[in-house]
């Protein structure tokens, strides 16, 4: 018997499906979440990271050809679900054909908690984050059409 999760998965694509490809240095991205993004991006450039982008809240960093490293700023906010970002200090991304179908599994899960709702973003993706047991957050994401990685 699988769970709605399991069935979610394989209509996403994430077992070893093909069914959508991204190169391996941008599937399970980092996104970390920092109150101060002057001072994370100088630290992370101090050790080698290049700032690729970088928007009034936001920075994408690289290292080599091809991995990245998002820095994101977030401020305590008491309209934010308990203990964001004091629990949750980042998250991974990861890439799926269908978000709609992991979405959908998330929202009934006893131990997450939507941090981020399901929306088509500026930069590109329908995603939304998820927060999980321990300080987990994942953030699931769909390239909206036109989309490009480079």
């Amino acid at each position: 018997m699988t769970t709605s999760g399991e069935q979610a998965m394989r209509a996403s694509g994430s077992e070893a499906t093909g069914a959508m490809t991204v190169r391996a240095g941008r599937q399970l991205v980092y996104e970390w979440y920092t109150p101060s993004l002057a001072r994370s991006v100088a630290f992370l450039q101090a050790l080698g990271f290049k700032a690729l982008r970088q928007e009034a809240a936001f920075a994408e960093m690289g290292w080599g050809p091809d991995a990245r490293l998002f820095v994101e700023e977030v401020p305590e906010d008491p309209g934010m679900p308990s203990g964001y970002p004091g629990v949750y200090h980042g998250n991974i991304r990861v890439m799926v054909p269908d978000v709609d179908a992991v979405y959908r599994a998330a929202v009934v899960l006893p131990d997450g908690k939507i941090l981020k709702p399901l929306a088509d973003r500026y930069y590109g993706l329908r995603d939304f984050t998820l927060g999980g047991p321990f300080g987990l957050a994942l953030r699931f994401a769909t390239p909206l059409p036109g989309f490009s990685e480079d």
